[in-house]
């Protein structure tokens, strides 16, 4: 019941040779074809496991459409629906030209990249975007899946990288399209590298084609990435939660991968129920139909005659009696085998305990169409989108702060440009709130104000999220010199 891999044989990824590293890929590559929509051979194996040839054959196409884990992914990644904010904290420093609308960020479009990006944050725990920059002032930032990158950690900071191999695909003359690895590494400061080579037997260092692909060494002086005066990987790993001891963390939230998987063959099963075993089972003893046509197949000549409710079927004495009479015709039904109801609610509970266990809270889902009730229809509501925000923010905001500050120090390098290389904040867009969710917090924040229990720098933080505390205070300042101006007018 497998299908064949259809993609050219030297397009199939490379898998190490570490065990440890064979697995943390396979792990995330699964992971990743379930998010991309690519499991039709996992689920197609799983069933296999879970009914045997025989059964699993008999029973026709799967179905695909259960896929919870990928819906869990996607409603949790909230943060880039609109795009964010970024700015600099010293806010005499012009960066209109870099972070405006027509600045080498927007033109990458980095925001609707992150949009795209996030799910695979959550899903495959972790994400590595490289930044590239060009001597014209345009960027470009390249999605680097888990399972292409081999790398080694800092031991001061073991959840970023020092080290990295990054397996890509390339045409180089004389080989074809072959599979390379680029070595970056910062380990030793005073003499960082960009080598790249081709792969042999996996993913070992063949053959350097170093000077073939980037037209020259890039070693010591020569290597071209550096912020502020020091060496730095042209890539920032984001972590969707904060690890702190390794640099990878792919098997976490297994259960979720795997119970997806084990309700899209429940479905497939209820697929099946319904689609040949949710009417009474007719049968008939000492007769057969009367009409029968031969038809020929490649497993050999086939009796058939089309049935229809709207049709009459004749049955007719399959032979003669003791008594050399016709034998009498029997028929009868059985029930419906299933109870389909039955089936469809055990699998709703599954896939609503799945969604539980990936820590959304029952209050903060809502149900699409009414009654649905399948697992994979599964939607967030507004509060469960903005607790969402509030638990991913922190850590996106840092790599993401990271990935400006890193874009400014690569311009500056390709370009001869002086941006600031660190101080950007970056601030996300909050979910609105209904008219009667943001009236009811208004009350809530005077409330308090007027009681003594919070100052009005507090309350306007809360009302605009994202902003820090010294700039709540300037809006302040500067609503209460408008309205002491407002007042000279009227008088």
């Amino acid at each position: 019941m497998s299908i064949p891999n259809t993609r050219p044989p030297q397009i199939v990824p490379p898998m190490p040779s570490d065990p440890l590293t064979a697995s943390r890929w396979d792990q995330t590559r699964l992971r990743r074809r379930m998010l991309e929509g690519d499991w039709q051979d996992d689920l197609r194996d799983r069933y296999l496991l879970a009914l045997g040839q025989v059964r699993a054959r008999a029973h026709g196409e799967l179905d695909y459409s259960a896929n919870p884990f990928r819906v869990i992914c996607q409603e949790l990644s909230v943060l880039y629906d609109r795009s964010p904010h970024v700015r600099h904290e010293d806010r005499t420093v012009e960066t209109e030209s870099f972070l405006g609308r027509n600045g080498p960020i927007s033109r990458a479009q980095l925001w609707p990249l992150m949009a795209r990006v996030q799910p695979f944050i959550i899903g495959c725990r972790e994400y590595f975007l490289r930044v590239t920059a060009y001597e014209d002032g345009s960027l470009t930032y390249r999605p680097v899946a888990p399972d292409m990158v081999m790398a080694a950690p800092d031991h001061e900071r073991p959840d970023q990288p020092i080290y990295i191999e990054e397996i890509r695909l390339r045409k180089i003359q004389g080989h074809g399209l072959v599979w390379t690895l680029d070595c970056l590494s910062i380990e030793d400061p005073s003499y960082p590298y960009y080598r790249v080579f081709l792969t042999e037997g996996g993913t070992k260092k063949g053959m350097e084609i170093t000077e073939q692909v980037l037209g020259g060494r890039f070693e010591g002086e020569s290597y071209p990435y550096y912020r502020e005066g020091a060496p730095v990987l042209p890539y920032v790993l984001y972590h969707a939660q904060k690890n702190g001891d390794r640099l990878f963390d792919p098997y976490a939230a297994r259960e979720i991968v795997e119970g997806s998987l084990n309700l899209a063959v429940g479905y497939s099963f209820f697929w099946h129920c319904l689609r040949d075993a949710s009417w009474p089972q007719r049968w008939v003893a000492n007769g057969r139909p009367a009409g029968l046509a031969a038809t020929d197949t490649d497993a050999g000549r086939r009796l058939e005659i089309t049935t229809d409710p709207a049709t009459l079927l004749i049955l007719e004495s399959s032979g003669d009696g003791l008594d050399s009479s016709p034998m009498q015709v029997t028929a009868g039904q059985f029930s419906s085998p299933m109870d389909l109801e039955k089936l469809e609610r055990s699998l709703s509970s599954y896939g609503q305990r799945l969604a539980q266990d990936a820590g959304l809270p029952a209050s903060d889902i809502q149900r699409l169409g009414g009654n649905a009730r399948s697992g994979y229809a599964i939607a967030l509501t507004s509060e469960g989108r903005r607790e969402a925000q509030r638990k991913y923010a922190p850590l996106q905001a840092a790599s993401d702060q990271e990935l400006i500050g890193l874009s400014a120090a690569l311009l500056n390098g390709a370009t001869g440009s002086t941006l600031p290389e660190s101080g950007y904040v970056v601030s996300y867009a909050a979910i609105p709130l209904s008219p009667d969710d943001l009236r009811e917090r208004r009350a809530h924040i005077v409330q308090l104000i007027q009681a003594g229990l919070m100052d009005r720098v507090q309350g306007y933080m809360e009302l605009h999220p994202g902003l820090t505390e010294q700039e709540a205070a300037a809006e302040l300042a500067r609503i209460d010199r408008d309205k002491a101006f407002q007042n000279t007018l009227t008088r």
